[in-house]
């Protein structure tokens, strides 16, 4: 099961709702690769091709986060099933009501079919459910990029009282095609905070792309304490002979980016080996630039990612995305003069032309307007600062 596309209603943070097309809009040319093994895409037809990289970038506060908050949501519901109370937490932000629902649609790709679900969200007295709900279904075969929602056979309506029999109220009608569930991942709650995600003896070869040092590192049943700090049974021995086991936290004994590594691998295994979906909020915290390579490197390598897995992440250094051969997989999240929240796809804007240039030096030079601070601003914080400092060395004097 693969998420083709979403689409989300107007909303008090974007007020032009978003559209997030994990499917290619421009060719898959084929003899530019890198190596044998690369593919920037993976093919579901003839014609259709499904991102294995996303990601979302742009200033600070213009909504990454929001939007990737949006994905992890509906990919719950799509890909987990997951009923609303579990995951309401992610709504919260966008001050859903009776008065202003939230509308979203999405295409799914499930067994040869594409099926297009269409949902509307209230809450009421402190609960989130379906208002409404209607699922419709296409056979691959038939399915094209841009295909008009007419061509779809409508399969379900949630004001069927048939389908209503069987759903709960806070239980979308997708998990009614099948009880077979997707592969999800994403770390929305751990981004601030490091965990020892791995459990038992991570391969040392993994390990020592992190930290050269250790020759082995076992995890025991792992937990955590009050101030989020993980606590685990941890057998540690390093290549100078160094060994220690006890019952400590991580970080006593290794770095961040070591802890990360250790987070966030046990779950692209898992998207790897079954095609499923990651989402990384920050990927840039904690990790060296190549070991961020590395990580996208898995996802465009045909012998790690043979099931076309995708990974979603967002980050605040545009010099990660000169990795990228493709320029639509890249979102930007921008302000306009009145505060509102836009994303804007990279291809889509009419100031990228061609995919030679360094998507960087679109971005920090603020070709695609506002995806760099304003130089007033920066220069008025500057100004603030050195007369700050000018009235410590008075107050010194």
């Amino acid at each position: 099961m693969k998420i083709l596309s979403i689409r989300v209603g107007s909303n008090i943070l974007f007020p032009e709702g978003i559209n997030i097309d994990l499917k290619t809009s421009d060719r898959v040319r084929k003899g530019l690769e890198r190596h044998d093994y690369y593919r920037s895409a993976y093919q579901i037809k003839t014609g259709i091709y499904n991102q294995v990289l996303m990601s979302v970038v742009g200033l600070n506060a213009t909504g990454k986060t929001a939007i990737l908050q949006l994905i992890c949501f509906i990919a719950n519901i799509v890909l987990l099933h997951r009923s609303l109370d579990t995951v309401a937490y992610l709504l919260e932000k966008f001050h859903v009501t009776k008065e202003h629902p939230f509308k979203f649609s999405v295409e799914i790709f499930h067994e040869n079919n594409v099926y297009l679900l269409e949902s509307e969200i209230i809450k009421d007295n402190g609960s989130y459910f379906y208002k409404d709900e209607i699922l419709y279904k296409l056979p691959l075969s038939k399915f094209a990029r841009n295909i008009n929602k007419n061509s779809f056979k409508i399969v379900m309506n949630r004001k069927d009282e048939a389908t209503n029999v069987f759903l709960k109220s806070d239980e979308s009608i997708i998990k009614c095609i099948s009880s077979q569930k997707g592969t999800f991942v994403c770390n929305l709650g751990a981004v601030n905070f490091n965990y020892p995600g791995w459990e038992g003896e991570p391969p040392s070869q993994i390990i020592k792309i992190f930290d050269s040092g250790i020759k082995s590192l076992k995890i025991e049943n792992s937990e955590f304490c009050e101030i989020k700090k993980a606590k685990a049974l941890i057998q540690f021995e390093r290549e100078s002979g160094v060994s220690e086991k006890s019952l400590i936290t991580l970080e006593n004994i290794v770095s961040s980016g070591t802890i990360k590594g250790l987070t966030i691998f046990p779950g692209l295994m898992s998207v790897l080996s079954s095609g499923g979906l990651i989402v990384l909020d920050e990927i840039e915290n904690h990790l060296n630039k190549k070991l961020i390579t590395f990580i996208l490197d898995l996802f465009t390598d045909k012998r790690t990612n043979p099931k076309g897995a995708c990974l979603i992440f967002s980050t605040h250094y545009p010099e990660l995305l000169d990795y990228f051969t493709r320029k639509d997989n890249i979102y930007v999240s921008r302000k306009d003069d009145d505060e509102y929240l836009h994303l804007l796809r990279f291809s889509d804007s009419d100031k990228v032309k061609r995919n030679d240039i360094l998507k960087s030096k679109i971005l920090l030079l603020n070709v695609i307007n506002g995806t760099a601070p304003k130089f007033s601003l920066l220069t008025e914080a500057k100004n603030k600062v050195i007369e700050l400092l000018n009235l410590e060395d008075q107050s010194v004097g």
